[in-house]
């Protein structure tokens, strides 16, 4: 790993002057060392989260480098916990380091979530069920329901990689995921000009519902080439979801393309697992009317 991180380091920054070659060799001692003890202080990684929205690019290029490569690195079922339990267990944190997934700077959440999707990319056939379902839970119910959007779109990256990647492919697994997203898809909305809510209560409504698109919109992306028999009726919720407001409809009305790209080859095929009311929901999305009825 340390010889990856220089090399890759010192390919993608020409160091043409004393200052900027002070720098890398200044990053690059310390890391040696870091990583030479992750396997026993992973809590490293959380000050790495914290320090990549830096305004120096050549120090966050360098930081976003090595946290790729933590991330790609094979780790046993033990430290693997480890990781999992430094960024999701609230109640261990060490208070004089900073916190990643419930951080202040929404820069920080997203580098933590991003990890974390290219860490389970690696090391999702590994995670234990509990695991993998305490980090589910945690999705639905607070990071699917971060304040920013940007966050909220990477935690559909990571639950779209996690059952890929894990147990939660079987069809219990994916039915009970399929049912909780429902559930939070069919919140319902305020209607506008009344003054039944206040404007945080709406907030949250809406990022309630969106959770509830995100996870379906996951679930539709897990599968990009093949049809199991529960994705007609998760394409055709989202179907009927994408009149909503922002962010609401854009998502459910992405994912409806997306999902009409990677299956327009085989659709021929693919169509007779749909009813007709479901391929009605489908013409009445987007492009491509004639060819997905």
């Amino acid at each position: 790993i340390e010889q990856r991180v220089k090399k890759i380091s010192l390919r993608k920054q020409k160091v043409n002057n004393k200052k900027n070659y002070k720098k890398l060799t200044m990053f690059i001692r310390p890391c040696q060392k870091i990583f030479s003890a992750l396997q026993t202080k992973f809590t490293t990684l959380r000050t790495f989260f914290f320090t990549q929205h830096r305004k120096d690019s050549f120090t966050v290029s360098l930081l976003q480098t090595a946290v790729k490569h933590i991330a790609w690195t094979p780790f046993r079922t033990n430290e693997i916990s480890q990781i999992i339990e430094l960024l999701f267990d609230e109640t261990k944190r060490d208070s004089k380091l900073p916190p990643c997934l419930n951080s202040d700077a929404w820069n920080t959440r997203k580098n933590a979530v991003a990890f974390l999707t290219i860490f389970v990319a690696r090391s999702g056939n590994l995670l234990d069920a509990k695991s993998s379902d305490a980090i589910v839970e945690y999705i639905l119910q607070r990071g699917f329901q971060d304040k920013q959007l940007e966050v909220r779109n990477e935690y559909k990256k990571l639950l779209s990689i996690l059952i890929q990647s894990s147990h939660l492919r079987e069809a219990d697994h994916i039915q009970k995921l399929i049912q909780q997203c429902i559930k939070l898809a069919d919140t319902k909305l305020p209607k506008p000009n009344t003054k039944d809510d206040s404007r945080d209560d709406v907030d949250l409504k809406i990022r309630k519902k969106h959770a509830g698109v995100l996870g379906l919109s996951a679930v539709v992306e897990s599968f990009p080439y093949t049809v199991p028999e529960w994705i007609p009726n998760v394409v055709s919720h989202l179907c009927r979801l994408d009149r909503e407001k922002d962010p609401i409809g854009p998502t459910a009305k992405k994912t409806i393309a997306e999902f009409k790209r990677t299956h327009n080859d085989e659709w021929n095929t693919f169509k007779k697992l749909f009813t007709e009311e479901q391929l009605q929901d489908l013409q009445d999305v987007g492009a491509l009317h004639s060819y997905f009825s």
